[in-house]
């Protein structure tokens, strides 16, 4: 491995790209060499010229890299200039990503729930630090080999959309959305769902990629973001069992209870998620069933968390429901305008967002915009807000 310090005094301007490790939207892992034989990891930004916002993401991405321990997570060793690029300089470890690995076939319930206990103490070191990832996928994952001192350990990698969990809001408002893994993608960051994200997106995604590590593929193969969006608002997502007979059962029902729409509905915590891996691993070391066995039995949330459901509020939900289906059947001749009116404070927005989910699950198309005392300087304001929206989508 090449000598640390020899690489943060060295000029990056002199090294030389050899070859791509990994290539993503707006950023790419490059191995480079100094000419003398030594090597390391650069990720860069693909952009020759970048934006400030795309340089502020990748200083971001240290900054918050610097409160985790290695041991988790690939943490960047500095932050320097690579033909006149902004760069990351990484730890060049020996191994290969999840997403690598898979290349070669599926992974056997040993094998997965080892990974999986791995990542399940690597999220709770992140979320222990007021982190949530919202990306992670089997490119995501990065597995180490067999020997030295970090013998067979498994590390979270790419922060490059991480997040502090009390500053969080949906991706669907961001350009970072091109970025994220569609195929991994937590229903509440879409921005479809009426809620802030917290840690429990982070298991919706490692559900996923846990299913797609045991059967070879995602819950749903799409590739369009916007067919993604629907597919993780609106379809279940497969049990592991239905693709791969050799999965054993109790774990398929612990992969499919991290994939439920509603994080309400998931694992609420890391201790209750590790203890059935745990359960699933002696079962299988002990060639036995697990009758009876119940998902998050016994589950609490680590943090209080207010429910994100909407009640008493029925029938007004109903009513956009049906404006919306006589848009979508031509009976309104068009596309519909609803005004939700009410005093301040009532829950007029929460109503228009719990209505959102549903109807953006049938692939209609939805705008909103809010009338406001702090808005009255701003002629058509709303209405711009509206044709903005519906542009955007």
């Amino acid at each position: 491995m090449t000598d640390r310090r020899a690489w943060e005094a060295a000029d990056p301007e002199a090294w030389q790209a050899e070859r791509t490790i990994h290539q993503g939207q707006r950023s790419e892992v490059l191995q480079v060499g100094d000419g003398r034989g030594g090597r390391a990891l650069l990720k860069r930004l693909r952009d020759a010229r970048p934006d400030a916002a795309a340089i502020a993401r990748l200083r971001r991405e240290y900054e918050l890299a610097q409160r985790l321990d290695p041991a988790f997570v690939l943490r960047p060793r500095a932050l320097v200039e690579h033909d006149q690029r902004p760069a990351l300089l990484l730890p060049e470890l020996e191994g290969e990503t999840l997403r690598q690995r898979l290349r070669r076939g599926t992974l056997d319930n040993d094998a997965l729930i080892r990974i999986a206990l791995d990542l399940v103490e690597a999220l709770q070191h992140l979320h222990g630090q007021g982190l949530i990832h919202r990306n992670l996928g089997p490119g995501q994952v990065l597995l180490l080999p067999g020997a030295g001192r970090e013998a067979g350990r498994t590390l979270i990698a790419d922060l490059g959309l991480a997040a502090e969990i009390e500053r969080e809001r949906p991706l669907v408002q961001r350009a970072e959305l091109i970025e994220a893994s569609l195929a991994t993608l937590a229903p509440e960051l879409t921005g479809r769902m009426s809620r802030d994200v917290d840690y429990r997106a982070d298991f919706y995604s490692l559900g996923a990629t846990l299913l797609e590590a045991l059967t070879g593929a995602p819950p749903f193969s799409v590739d369009d973001p916007a067919r993604a969006v629907h597919a993780h608002l609106a379809l279940a997502a497969p049990m592991a069992t239905s693709r791969n007979h050799q999965v054993f059962a109790p774990l398929a029902q612990v992969v499919a209870h991290c994939l439920h729409k509603e994080p309400e509905s998931r694992y609420q915590s890391h201790q209750a998620l590790r203890q059935d891996l745990q359960l699933c691993q002696a079962a299988l070391a002990q060639g036995r069933d697990l009758p009876g066995f119940e998902p998050g039995h016994g589950d609490a949330a680590v943090r209080f968390q207010p429910s994100g459901r909407l009640y008493g509020r029925e029938s007004a939900q109903a009513q956009l429901g049906q404006a919306f289906d006589e848009a979508a059947s031509g009976l309104a001749g068009g596309p519909g305008l609803v005004a939700v009116a009410g005093f301040s404070g009532i829950g007029k927005t929460a109503l228009v967002l719990a209505a959102q989910r549903s109807l953006l699950a049938q692939r209609g198309h939805f705008a909103a915009a809010k009338f406001n005392q702090y808005g009255q300087d701003r002629p058509y304001g709303p209405l711009l807000h509206l044709l903005q929206q519906r542009a955007a989508q």
